[in-house]
């Protein structure tokens, strides 16, 4: 993927910008924040050949209704990013939804203080657009059903593509396609965490406190 080279024009604005604000970013006032959005967008909508990075659902559209900026890096945590063309991709409102403020930074929190942007795809729990090939994480697999010629699966190959598909809800197609819309991300995040877990090896409060998570997600 081509990274955005921020123009001349707008240099004014990201030197000015004091990493902290990151409010910033939905000032509608701010001529310059809405050309910088209007620009990311475009830019790699083209790239991304009109596709969400994350579901890879394909809508054929500018229109800001069915694309959302997101920040790989949180900016209310990571807002030293805001403006870091490598921390931006568009993604569809669903993903964009899901994803929220979850922190993909490898060392969590921790990695709140790091001034220059991560190089390399190990410092990400997810799938990063220019440091992994999202093939290689998740697989994409057609329903193959008569009445549902579009729908697809997406299968998690990897960790990070596990991780990617938990963050941002990607069993959705999985559970609309089964009848199970109504099951939230939290629930099923919750349920994969006990099931993955060797109950032999839990304490008797381990075990209540994972069943206590499933219950406060419902």
């Amino acid at each position: 993927m081509k990274i955005f080279t921020i123009p001349s024009e707008l240099k004014l604005l990201i030197d000015g910008y004091d990493k902290i604000n990151y409010q910033l970013w939905n000032d509608e006032e701010n001529n310059d924040v809405k050309t910088f959005r209007s620009l990311i967008r475009n830019h790699y909508l083209l790239n991304q050949n009109f596709t969400c990075f994350y579901c890879r659902q394909y809508i054929f559209s500018t229109n800001g209704l069915h694309w959302q900026v997101e920040h790989i890096l949180p900016k209310s945590l990571f807002p030293q990013f805001l403006f870091e063309p490598k921390n931006l991709i568009v993604i569809c409102p669903r993903c964009n939804g899901e994803k929220g403020d979850q922190n993909p930074h490898v060392k969590g929190n921790q990695g709140r203080s790091q001034k220059s942007y991560p190089s390399k795809s190990g410092r990400f729990t997810i799938i990063h657009p220019l440091f992994d090939t999202y093939e290689d994480h998740i697989t994409r697999i057609p329903a193959q059903h008569c009445d549902y010629p579009d729908h697809y699966f997406l299968q998690a190959r990897t960790a990070k593509g596990k991780a990617t598909v938990r963050m941002c809800y990607l069993d959705r197609f999985t559970q609309e396609f089964a009848g199970f819309p109504d099951l939230k991300g939290k629930q099923v995040e919750c349920l994969d965490n006990f099931l993955e877990r060797d109950l032999n090896t839990l304490s008797k409060e381990q075990k209540k406190e994972l069943v206590q998570k499933i219950m406060d997600s419902m």
